[in-house]
């Protein structure tokens, strides 16, 4: 036999080369099974869902980022300019009392609210009794004051307002019937809306009335009934009354808003009646001298200019024992022009002087 046909078949090489090749393939397949299991796992649907989710958010991201720390850098910028910019072991606190220096001399309006704003966003907002004594002195005018009053507020926690600008207008009695408050609340809530509307959202009967403040709460409720919020004229009308408690000043002093703020003459006599009916008044109210001063003297409480109905009124506080003495003092003293009603303005003052020769 010869080498040729002792050569082995060719289809007997190439099935044990397949089987070779078979064999590696089988070994390469085991390997990434052990290796790298999830490689060969079915996509699940929820987490395509949350890989695009997070791609989304990584674009939304940054410009969240850059808003909230371009407002975060606003707030610091405002609240903390004596420290920005300064590395920790260069800083030097002002001291405790910086706000004081505010005060000396006679800087300019700009200039001390700015220099207040430096000093309480670092160190808070002082006592009352501390901020009057530094305002209450000084020879400025009440607006000038009332805008620096401003600027202290809005440094306060809203909750806080009510209890702060009662304890400061009791330590404050030369400004007590000027429009400080008025003033202060004004510029407070131009420099800070949101803030206002925070402190308008507490005014509440117990925070105004309460029989332990002063009546600096009440008399801020000036401002806002007379910008016609429902709840500050409810609160003078109810608490002029006694009906929501209180110290005699407060519910005094409602009474008078109440009446301020209502134009109408016709309802203005309906209050005043409303007074001489109500029960829940305490004995040491004294509202015959306001009632005295709104019926005989201001002719916005005389309907279509017609003193009679107020007179007539009139004569009936002057019967009330709390409060026929204080108006028969108003009325004796006061100089009337009402020539349309001089017989009953003389029959008026001869009764109002009865009224006090009996006490």
């Amino acid at each position: 036999m010869d080498a040729r046909s002792r050569r082995e078949p060719s289809h007997r090489r190439i099935g044990r080369w397949a089987v070779v090749v078979v064999l590696i393939l089988a070994l390469i397949g085991i390997w990434l099974l052990a290796v790298a299991p999830e490689s060969f796992q079915a996509p699940n649907p929820s987490e395509h869902a949350a890989a695009d989710a997070r791609e989304h958010a990584a674009v939304r991201a940054p410009l969240a980022e850059r808003r909230t720390a371009g407002l975060q850098g606003r707030e610091d910028a405002r609240r903390a300019p004596l420290t920005a910019d300064v590395p920790d072991h260069d800083r030097v606190a002002p001291p405790p009392d910086a706000w004081r220096a505010c005060f000396e001399g006679d800087a300019a309006l700009a200039a001390r609210l700015e220099c207040l704003d430096r000093a309480l966003a670092h160190d808070g907002v002082p006592n009352p009794e501390a901020v009057a004594d530094a305002l209450c002195t000084g020879a400025a005018t009440p607006t000038f004051e009332g805008r620096t009053l401003g600027a202290v507020c809005v440094h306060l926690d809203s909750r806080a307002f009510w209890p702060w600008i009662a304890r400061f207008q009791a330590a404050c009695p030369s400004l007590r019937e000027t429009c400080i408050l008025l003033d202060a609340f004004r510029a407070a809530r131009l420099a800070d809306p949101a803030w206002a509307q925070r402190v308008l959202a507490s005014m509440t009967a117990r925070e105004m009335f309460d029989p332990e403040r002063s009546d600096g709460p009440v008399q801020l409720l000036e401002l806002f009934a007379t910008d016609g919020d429902p709840v500050a004229l409810h609160l003078v009308a109810e608490g002029g009354r006694g009906c929501l408690g209180g110290s005699a000043r407060q519910i005094e002093r409602a009474a008078a808003v109440a009446l301020v703020v209502e134009k109408d003459a016709a309802r203005r006599l309906e209050y005043m009646e409303s007074l001489l009916r109500s029960t829940t008044l305490p004995g040491d109210v004294r509202l015959g001298s306001l009632c005295a001063s709104f019926l005989a003297l201001d002719r916005g409480a005389w309907p279509g200019g017609d003193c009679r109905p107020a007179f007539e009124l009139l004569a009936r506080v002057l019967d009330d024992p709390r409060f026929g003495k204080a108006a028969a003092a108003t009325l004796t003293q006061a100089t009337i022009d009402a020539p349309q009603c001089a017989e009953l303005l003389r029959m008026l003052r001869e009764h109002a002087q009865r009224v006090l020769d009996t006490h």
